[in-house]
């Protein structure tokens, strides 16, 4: 039976432990309703595989005052860090912007093995727990970087907010404003959906062709990627913006472009 990821899951949780409450939210989230879903959590643990998502989940729960556990893994590398609104530096205060589009790979073009996956999130619930049963001084207060290939672990150690983040000191929630998301649209009779990055990047076309070459048949020129998998074609412009055919569905095409392109 073919489940959304987040009804799959519950039900999963539910076999273990069945006294617990689970509630699946299939929502695509976005600056109209990021705020409403980590609405009276204790903590939020990012499990998100896109920058995008994650600076909103960023801006609403500094905003909120929301703890939240960010955690990224792709290859063997593996990255997390716990912020704690106003006491440890956001996600801001480290990365001020994210990365731009097709400028670092993703799961879906470089892999990722199983291993890390498991630390990191090890790392992130762990956390979580310290934080839940009142015990905030054991939490590792650090940008915890792992490459299990390679055997190397580092901490860097994180104090206080930075004076001059947008989000933390300034009070600006960039993400959470309409113009700050990615613009799709659906192209009229096409079946297709074009993707334009709130900032265009220039785009190095070889270099994102080479590390897609093992996710799909991919063509490429001076002007243009196209990058065909299952019953999509992506073609990738050098400006960063993409034309997603197979579907006319938004969130299809936002969840395309974050796998195979990135933010």
């Amino acid at each position: 039976e073919r489940l959304p990821k987040a009804v799959a899951c519950a039900n999963h949780l539910a076999e273990i432990n069945s006294e617990i409450k689970t509630e699946a939210l299939i929502a695509d989230v976005n600056h109209s309703n990021v705020e409403r879903i980590i609405k009276g959590c204790d903590v939020v643990l990012d499990g998100t595989d896109n920058f995008a998502t994650r600076y909103l989940i960023n801006d609403a729960s500094v905003k909120h005052g929301i703890i939240w556990v960010y955690g990224a893994a792709v290859g063997a590398y593996g990255v997390t860090m716990t912020v704690r609104p106003h006491i440890t530096p956001c996600l801001r205060c480290i990365f001020e912007e994210a990365p731009p589009a097709a400028s670092a790979p993703t799961c879906d073009t470089a892999g990722v093995i199983m291993p890390i996956i498991s630390v990191v999130a090890a790392v992130q619930v762990s956390e979580a727990l310290k934080l839940l049963t009142g015990q905030t001084e054991k939490m590792h207060g650090s940008l915890m970087q792992f490459d299990i290939w390679m055997n190397e672990w580092r901490r860097i150690k994180l104090d206080a907010p930075a004076t001059e983040c947008r989000c933390c000191a300034l009070g600006q929630y960039e993400t959470l404003e309409a113009e700050a998301e990615d613009f799709a649209t659906a192209l009229c009779g096409r079946d297709a959906v074009q993707v334009s990055p709130r900032r265009p990047a220039e785009v190095n076309l070889p270099a994102l062709a080479e590390r897609l070459r093992a996710a799909g048949e991919v063509q490429v020129n001076a002007y243009l990627l196209r990058l065909r998998v299952g019953e999509y074609e992506l073609t990738v412009f050098q400006d960063a913006r993409a034309i997603i055919r197979g579907t006319d569905d938004v969130m299809t095409a936002r969840s395309l472009y974050a796998k195979y392109v990135g933010n």
